[in-house]
């Protein structure tokens, strides 16, 4: 299925699901993912991801899934 078909499916198979938890699950599944990338990386796909967040806030972000790195 294409990403409009998979769109659609999730919006109708999962209406029923507490959409807090849900969107509670993709931020947390979005910051673990961006945890994996380099500090630009991380910058752009952030801006991707929550084009509503000013970049001057995005900015003041980077984070690593590594213990030892920041």
């Amino acid at each position: 299925m294409d990403k409009e078909q998979f769109r659609e499916y999730l919006k109708e198979e999962y209406k029923v699901v507490d959409s807090k938890k849900l969107l509670s699950e993709i931020i947390d599944n979005i910051l673990d993912y961006a945890g994996n990338l380099e500090e630009i990386e991380q910058y752009n796909f952030l801006c991707d991801m929550f084009p509503i967040v000013p970049e001057i806030d995005i900015r003041k972000v980077y984070f690593s899934n590594d213990e030892n790195v920041r």
